[in-house]
């Protein structure tokens, strides 16, 4: 099948082709039709070619159409000056050394088919090498990832004749390496650039099988300690339109390869780490990239990463210091009674600190550390049973901040209809004469209601429950002088409910279900189904 324009232009870039890649946009351009992702990629690509001006522009159509929350975010710290000052040094090697991977204090990497083992000094340099294992003419090494005290691996072999490549498990047998075992034999596509995170006993992984969101996506599978699991793809959050490649996991972050996302260009380094079942962090590690491809990283020494970096098919290995800390806040979290709370997450969200976080110690304490200047940091705290904080604090002072226990709620998932009745249970509109009378019975709480129209899209407060309309109707009588909107909803399985639609405001429905708590416990806020 012919490639379209948009698929040349992605082609290209892919290729590092990137003044082909521009060459080519801008006939997509005329012809119109351009997507959000399609965007993105003439971002890059004009970022890669040294014309931020004009990516910017890109970049902000890219942002208006996407359903990635944080681009503006994430736009806003890639052209940002404000980047720490990191310490590289070329690593001096006698070969080129590209997809490298770790295990212990060993740096992993292929070399003419066979897998070499390197030592690694503290500064991170790199020096006597020696051979672990050898391929064959058929399938030489890609990359390497070693697991069970190194008895085992799982490595990416390629077919030089079809460029396919596979994974493989490999393990030992009374010292002596025996013939690998393929994975995924039955699934098409290639797979490639291995890691296993031996806490969880998972392989990470790239490959562009079909499903894939873009080119090679990453992948996970979970080995029983016979087989490995049918993958699993890590989602949109980390997959994109382009190539995701070379994972690998560093102090709790998943970093890899990406030329799919918002980058300086090409292929840059980025981070994710998912801290709760809403919550993730995802960043562009800036002080790791360059207008070049960074391919790969891995750690480096006590305080390094080790960059694999390409500029024109020229593979160098980059030792990167952290950079030194100059903004720092800390202090304690505590609950209302003063106790502190261990394991709650503070969330900064400083300007191009945004996407930095920590969690409290035993005692509830944290302190943060930035090699970014900030006159002040801000933030959130967030933890379970609590309800969320923001905070702001100048640059080295302590901050310690309470968090107030989340108030009990009912979620309901739909209501199907609303249906006042009188007392000989025949429906009747709920702005008769009949409720009008009953009303004046009593005085009824002030709060911001609704009318009393079913809406499945406000909040409901439900002060009672019945599966008879007797029952229900006694509740509705009895509560109707304090709650004059109330009503009796009904449900599709018997169940009928006595309350009262509150708007669409998540703040002011509890505002209101708290002042309506005051006058009757037990009651719940039923939020919208959408």
């Amino acid at each position: 099948m012919p490639q379209t324009g948009k698929e040349k232009v992605r082609l290209a870039y892919d290729k590092g082709d990137y003044f082909t890649a521009e060459s080519l946009l801008y006939p997509e351009l005329e012809k119109g039709h351009i997507t959000a992702n399609d965007f993105l990629l003439f971002a890059n690509t004009l970022n890669a070619v040294n014309k931020p001006s004009l990516a910017m522009e890109f970049y902000n159509e890219y942002a208006k159409g996407t359903e990635n929350k944080d681009a503006d975010m994430q736009i806003q710290r890639l052209f940002s000056s404000n980047v720490p000052t990191t310490e590289q040094r070329t690593i001096q090697t006698k070969y080129p050394i590209t997809n490298p991977t770790t295990y212990g204090t060993q740096l992993y990497a292929a070399l003419g088919g066979r897998m070499m083992s390197y030592n690694k000094t503290c500064e991170g340099d790199v020096n006597s090498r020696s051979e672990v294992l050898r391929g064959t003419t058929d399938a030489p090494f890609g990359s390497i990832a070693f697991f069970n005290n190194g008895e085992m691996a799982v490595a990416s072999l390629i077919d030089p004749k079809s460029n396919r490549c596979r994974l493989y498990l490999f393990y030992k047998k009374k010292g002596i390496w025996k013939k690998p075992t393929e994975l995924f034999a039955n699934t098409e596509g290639n797979f490639a650039f291995p890691f296993i995170d031996e806490e969880t006993s998972t392989l990470y992984f790239s490959s562009d099988k079909s499903g894939s969101i873009g080119g090679y996506d990453i992948y996970k599978s979970v080995y029983s300690g016979s087989v490995f699991e049918s993958p699993m793809s890590l989602g949109i959050d980390i997959n994109s339109a382009g190539n995701d490649i070379n994972p690998t996991l560093i102090k709790d972050w998943l970093y890899f390869s990406s030329n799919g996302h918002i980058s300086k260009g090409g292929y840059d380094i980025f981070k994710y780490k998912k801290i709760s079942e809403f919550n993730a962090l995802f960043i562009n590690v800036l002080e790791l990239n360059t207008s070049k491809n960074e391919l790969a990283v891995v750690p480096g020494g006590t305080n390094a990463l080790l960059v694999n970096r390409t500029d024109n098919d020229t593979a160098t290995l980059v030792s990167i210091l952290r950079p030194r800390v100059v903004s720092t806040v800390s202090g304690t979290i505590m609950n209302e009674a003063g106790d502190p709370i261990s394991g709650a997450f503070v969330l900064f969200n400083t300007d191009e600190a945004h996407g930095d976080y920590l969690t409290t110690g035993p005692e509830g304490e944290y302190t943060f550390k930035s090699a970014l200047n900030f006159p002040s940091i801000s933030g959130v705290i967030v933890a379970d049973g609590y309800m969320s904080k923001g905070f702001s604090t100048p640059n080295g002072e302590k901050a310690s901040i309470q968090l107030d226990k989340l108030k009990p709620v009912e979620v309901i998932v739909e209501v199907i209809r609303t249906a006042p009745v009188n007392p000989t249970g025949v429906i009747i509109p709920a702005d008769t004469s009949i409720v009008d009378s009953i009303i004046s019975l009593g005085t009824s709480v002030d709060l911001p209601l609704t009318s009393s129209s079913s809406d499945s899209s406000s909040y409901l407060i439900i002060i009672a429950s019945a599966y008879d309309y007797a029952e229900a109707y006694d509740s509705w009588t009895k509560w109707l002088p304090s709650f004059s909107k109330a009503e009796i909803l009904e449900y599709d399985n018997g169940l009928y409910r006595v309350g009262f639609y509150i708007g669409k405001d998540e703040d002011e429905a509890v505002t209101s279900y708290n002042k309506a708590k005051e006058i009757k416990q037990g009651i719940w806020l039923l939020r919208p189904s959408n």
